[in-house]
């Protein structure tokens, strides 16, 4: 099985025993949001973002008021300063090379909205939702 990991940035890593992600495990990593590659502590490799659909870009990295913000639980606070958004559906068209079972992580920050109720969104693969109305800032209030 491989995984794939969004984050507001995204992931496809081969399965594996062990709970970290080991860099040769994955198949894709995407910085949503990001005009550049960027480089984990662990070696991952997250490419720019790419396969979109139509969106908008946010780089919190340029806002004085955000770019101070700690991310926690993580040390690869740079991953987690851009966004793809939109007001509407969006979607991703992932370059799959093989059919077979993938993992995927998500990984989410909202720098944005600091208050519940103000982005809620649905997550779905293909034709499937899988976690509906997510809400990031209720989630860690």
């Amino acid at each position: 099985m491989k995984v794939i990991l969004f984050l507001l940035a995204f992931l496809l890593v081969s399965q594996s025993e062990t709970r970290k992600i080991q860099a040769d495990q994955v198949e894709l990593a995407i910085d949503c949001g990001s005009f550049v590659e960027f480089r984990t502590e662990d070696g991952i490799t997250y490419q720019k973002d790419q396969y979109f659909s139509e969106s908008k870009v946010a780089d919190y990295s340029l806002d004085s008021e955000k770019n101070g913000v700690e991310i926690r639980f993580t040390k690869d606070q740079g991953l987690y300063f851009t966004e793809r958004h939109q007001d509407y559906n969006f979607h991703y068209n992932l370059p799959l090379q093989q059919e077979g079972k993938y993992v995927i992580i998500l990984r989410f920050t909202e720098l944005y909205f600091q208050t519940r109720n103000k982005r809620q969104f649905n997550i779905n693969i293909g034709d499937k939702t899988v976690r509906g109305q997510v809400d990031i800032a209720a989630e860690v209030q």
